[in-house]
């Protein structure tokens, strides 16, 4: 990234700018919340939610392939990645590796480090 922005001639305060916006967006919409409706349904005209972003961590083949964006929408409506519904109700949706279901070993920190060494 360094080398494309000396390369590019960007200026540090664009890359100060741009670097906070990614950081903060992607913990909004990495965030274990529930918006409101009369608040999540405007804001999805435009930005990545919660709830859309969910559907991106499913373990529904389908689902996982969509809603890649971090901050606006706009990128998978125009690749054709957009998906506004999963399968399931958003409580409801499985998320994770099925290889690893959700235990409480694997989210300690120690199940968390230890998990690429084990068989399964």
């Amino acid at each position: 990234k360094l080398i494309a922005v000396t390369a590019l001639g960007v200026p540090a305060i664009a890359v100060l700018i741009f670097e906070i916006a990614l950081n903060g967006l992607a913990l909004f919409n990495h965030a274990n919340i529930r918006l409101p409706n009369a608040i999540e349904k405007p804001l999805r005209l435009i930005l990545m939610t919660q709830i859309l972003h969910r559907i991106h961590h499913s373990q529904v083949v389908s689902e996982t392939n969509s809603n890649y964006g971090f901050s606006v929408i706009w990128w998978d409506k125009l690749f054709g990645s957009y998906k506004d519904k999963a399968k399931k109700a958003d409580a409801d949706i499985n998320i994770g590796l099925k290889e690893y279901p959700s235990q409480k070993q694997n989210a300690s920190l120690w199940g968390l480090l230890s998990m690429p060494f084990k068989n399964k």
